[in-house]
């Protein structure tokens, strides 16, 4: 049905297309969990764009979740910022927040794994519309230092020692590509943040994290014995 409506669009006939698009969007979250590809969301961000309606394009796009994002969907993500503004990218991150379906995309890949892919895909986003997308690149950075400073909390208020070698290099790495994404694109407010959020004398116990992500930003290995 989607696929039917982006022909419609293709021929100008936006009000069919907008029909089929309300027809199918009940059951939309359960297609997408079910079906969702890449392929998928593809189609999704051109009816989302065709559509001229913001409220349409976020019910298409939020099933999909952050990581089903890739940096070769950087160009269509301008194209909808331009249409829609970043407030409204604002928005989609944070519903996929409040929703926790940013916890794994529909092709199974989890954060840490997706932010590997941070600092192209902002460099992406910057590459195919300078004002709009170093501005969408900046709220990114700043929804997944949220993540990360959120999770961390949480998860060295609750693990043991025993698993705390593993959660430090979970988190670690997301860190430094949030870090390297925000030199790389120009956004000092992020970092500034960061390092204070670090230098807090209250959160002595996460200081591993920080030599874990130091350690990978020079591409050398955290010195022995400094393990929580």
């Amino acid at each position: 049905m989607l696929e039917q409506a982006e022909k419609n669009l293709s021929t100008g006939n936006v009000e069919e297309a907008a029909e089929l698009v309300n027809a199918l969007l009940p059951d939309w979250p359960n297609a997408v969990y079910r079906f969702g590809s890449p392929e998928a969301l593809a189609v999704a961000m051109k009816v989302s764009l065709g559509l001229r309606s913001a409220e349409s394009a976020s019910s298409l796009l939020e099933p999909f979740g952050l990581e089903a994002f890739s940096p070769d969907l950087a160009p269509s993500l301008v194209d909808l910022l331009r249409e829609y503004g970043v407030p409204w990218w604002a928005e989609l991150l944070a519903s996929w927040a409040e929703s926790r379906r940013d916890s794994s995309g529909p092709d199974g890949v989890n954060p840490e794994e997706w932010a590997e892919d941070l600092p192209r895909f902002c460099a992406s986003l910057v590459n195919a519309g300078r004002n709009p997308g170093k501005s969408a690149a900046r709220r990114l950075l700043e929804d997944r230092w949220r993540w990360v400073r959120e999770t961390l909390q949480e998860e060295f208020k609750w693990t043991g020692p025993s698993e705390s070698l593993r959660r430090r290099a979970e988190k670690a790495r997301p860190l430094a590509s949030i870090l390297r994404s925000a030199e790389a694109i120009g956004t000092p407010g992020v970092t500034r943040e960061i390092t204070a959020f670090f230098r807090d004398p209250v959160r002595e116990e996460l200081l591993p994290v920080l030599l874990e992500v130091l350690g990978s930003l020079a591409g050398v290995p955290t010195p022995p014995g400094s393990e929580c």
